[in-house]
């Protein structure tokens, strides 16, 4: 799972996660991110039904 993230922070130009040896955790931007990727999601399920 960690290459996706690596690839998807790459493409962004910014680091969504803050990487700890036993978790990951948002940062501000993936916090933004995250927020945006739910917003469309919901979008798209109104859209559909």
């Amino acid at each position: 799972m960690n290459r996706p993230l690596l690839q998807l922070e790459e493409e962004l130009g910014t680091q969504l996660f803050e990487r700890m040896p036993s978790v990951l955790k948002l940062t501000a931007a993936g916090e933004v991110f995250s927020r945006h990727v739910i917003t469309v999601l919901q979008d798209q399920h109104r859209l559909i039904n």
